[in-house]
């Protein structure tokens, strides 16, 4: 329910854009947004696309969907000069035209460090993994995005 933080965006895209914060390395100067309903929603919504901007130049698109149970999972697709990655491969252009996909080996770790990491926190005061300044630019990240699809503009991120 939206009246308690629920919803997509909150729910899913705090992970991904999170993720795409530390992926890129620094803060977005705007961000665009749609939230998408289906009927069956009960208010929150359960789909969102955002664009991001930033000042290096990087443009970013994030989509998540939550409104089939056949979920369709692409991971990251990371677009640069030199080739791509997408699904566990590098792809890169011959000086002929052709596309060479080379699979890369995955990064192998526990899939629960996070977890780890939290409850080490908690109990032991431990760092936390997760820093506070961390937390606080994805939330205002998340933010700027509710505000940019309300708006059905661009909007600048603050913090």
């Amino acid at each position: 329910h939206p009246g308690t933080g629920g919803g997509t965006l909150w729910e899913f895209g705090v992970h991904d854009l999170d993720q795409l914060l530390q992926l890129v390395g620094e803060a977005p100067l705007s961000v665009s947004a749609e939230l998408f309903r289906n009927e069956t929603t009960s208010g929150a919504e359960d789909g969102f696309l955002s664009l991001l901007r930033f000042p290096s130049g990087v443009h970013a698109h994030v989509e998540v969907s939550r409104a089939s149970p056949a979920t369709l999972n692409t991971g990251w697709v990371l677009v640069g000069s030199a080739g791509s990655y997408s699904d566990g491969k590098l792809l890169t252009v011959s000086s002929e035209g052709e596309v060479i996909d080379q699979p890369l080996a995955p990064v192998k770790g526990e899939v629960d460090e996070l977890y780890v990491a939290i409850v080490r926190h908690l109990r032991e005061g431990a760092p936390n993994p997760v820093p506070a300044e961390q937390a606080r630019r994805t939330v205002s990240l998340i933010e700027a995005a509710r505000r940019a699809a309300q708006s059905r503009r661009p909007v600048p991120v603050v913090g």
